[in-house]
């Protein structure tokens, strides 16, 4: 009896090609399908590990985005403002030094 409550376990469901939900038991486990189901929920639990700071990451990588398009817009307000260079004329002086 508690045989059989084991093999009827569910170990995880799964969505289908088709969009339907398909659980898979103990009892529906064989020599080939058990270590990938075993790969499949080890992965889920490093997933479910993994998530908090996936998440961080992803706010952080957004704010930071964000910044460096701030950044980007005050940059180019700020050069708008600015009034232009006065560009002096160098080229004498240097041609001066090479003769």
């Amino acid at each position: 009896m508690v045989n059989e409550k084991k093999e009827n376990k569910r170990l995880l469901t799964i969505t289908t090609e088709d969009g339907n939900q398909r659980e898979i038991f103990e009892n529906d486990l064989n020599d080939i399908t058990r270590p990938l189901v075993e790969e499949i929920t080890e992965d889920l639990k490093a997933e479910q590990s993994l998530m908090q700071a996936y998440e961080l990451a992803m706010k952080t990588q957004h704010h930071m985005e964000s910044v460096k398009k701030n950044i980007s817009n005050a940059i180019a307000k700020l050069q708008a403002e600015l009034p232009p260079i006065k560009k002096t004329a160098k080229t004498e002086s240097v041609i001066k030094e090479i003769n």
